[in-house]
């Protein structure tokens, strides 16, 4: 099927959700995780300021200390002097006032005001501007369209590996649905229960398919309004005996069923034919099953068959002419479908009574 993005004018991929096929825009999505991404990009860029802000005033600190070192060791000239001149005018005090000071103190002074000055410069000095404060904010680079495009268009590939699978799956439900009467044949027996299942569903009728073993001779249940049908299904590729007409009699009554059917893809024998005439239990033998076949069978190609498992919920524009005609073809071909299939069951069953 052939569908058409709206705003791109491209046609959409498709992939599988809840065993639905759904359609989805390569540039569509391209966007939205664009956005997506950016906005979860600016959410961490915001973080990250903040975090940035504080480090930066850390740094301020820790950064002094060795700066104010950077600087001692600059103008360790100017320290030296600053020194010798702390000492000699230290000596000259200390003779002058006689020794009222010892010149270890006056040394010291002279010491302590020449650090405040370097501290003063270290700060007030070039150096302190030098601070890098242009730390990037954020390690990785913005997205980019092209960057999601590229990540949309892997996930586009793994999405029509699925696809392709189950479409393969779906074409061998589509055999089941489509099978004839040679088809039958090569079924095994459970194959043959399931492929009666969907097709008295088809009829109209809620089926329900009974454990593998331990089922008391019944396989299916056939919920017609207020009557419950117990159904054996046969895939033989001999005559069937009246062990099966005993056993889906016998089930009838272990469930409380209304009826009985026993449903092959061969024939039955003459000793079951009289055992189910006297006991009032169905039997679709292999002529009944093809003539029921004939007219209840799905006329629909496997394009037709998918159809019904498309999702178009999300689809902004879809080019379905050729649906829409095959739907209109179809319903020319079985104007009322389950009312017809329901009259095939209704005559079977009146026939039983």
């Amino acid at each position: 099927m052939y569908v058409e993005c709206k705003k791109h004018n491209s046609k959409m991929t498709e992939k599988v959700v809840n065993n639905k096929l759904a359609f989805y825009c390569l540039s569509c999505k391209s966007e939205r995780k664009l956005t997506e991404a950016t906005e979860l990009y600016l959410r961490n860029e915001k973080y990250l300021v903040e975090c940035r802000n504080l480090s930066y005033k850390m740094r301020r600190i820790l950064r002094l200390i060795p700066n104010i070192l950077l600087a001692c060791w600059r103008h360790l000239f100017a320290f030296a002097g600053s020194l010798i001149a702390s000492c000699f005018w230290g000596f000259v005090i200390h003779h002058i006032l006689n020794s009222w000071f010892h010149v270890s103190y006056l040394v010291t002074v002279g010491l302590i005001i020449c650090f405040m000055a370097l501290v003063v410069y270290a700060i007030l000095s070039d150096e302190w501007s030098k601070i890098d404060t242009q730390v990037p904010l954020y390690s990785y680079p913005m997205p980019t369209l092209e960057e999601q495009e590229a990540h949309v268009e892997r996930q586009a590939l793994r999405d029509q590996e699925y696809v392709k699978s189950f479409k393969e799956e779906l074409y061998q439900l589509y055999k089941v649905h489509s099978s004839q009467i040679n088809d039958l044949d090569q079924m095994t027996g459970i194959e043959f229960e399931t492929f009666l299942k969907d097709f008295f569903e088809r009829m109209g009728y809620k089926v329900k398919l009974t454990k593998a073993s331990g089922d008391n001779g019944v396989d299916l249940f056939i919920f017609r309004s207020s009557s419950i049908i117990a159904v054996q299904c046969k895939r033989y590729s001999v005559n069937v005996g009246v062990t099966a007409v005993q056993e889906v009699f016998a089930g009838k009554g272990f469930y409380n069923c209304d009826l009985a059917w026993v449903v092959t893809n061969s024939y039955f024998t003459n000793p079951a034919k009289k055992l189910a005439e006297k006991l009032g239990v169905v039997l679709w033998d292999r002529n009944e099953l093809v003539d029921k076949l004939s007219q209840v069978q799905e006329k629909d190609s496997f394009d037709d068959f998918l159809k019904q498992y498309y999702d178009m919920s999300n689809v902004n524009h879809v080019s379905i002419q050729d649906f829409n005609k095959n739907l209109h073809n179809r319903k020319a071909l079985y104007p009322s479908d389950k009312s017809h299939y329901t009259g095939l069951v209704n005559d079977v069953i009146s026939r039983s009574k």
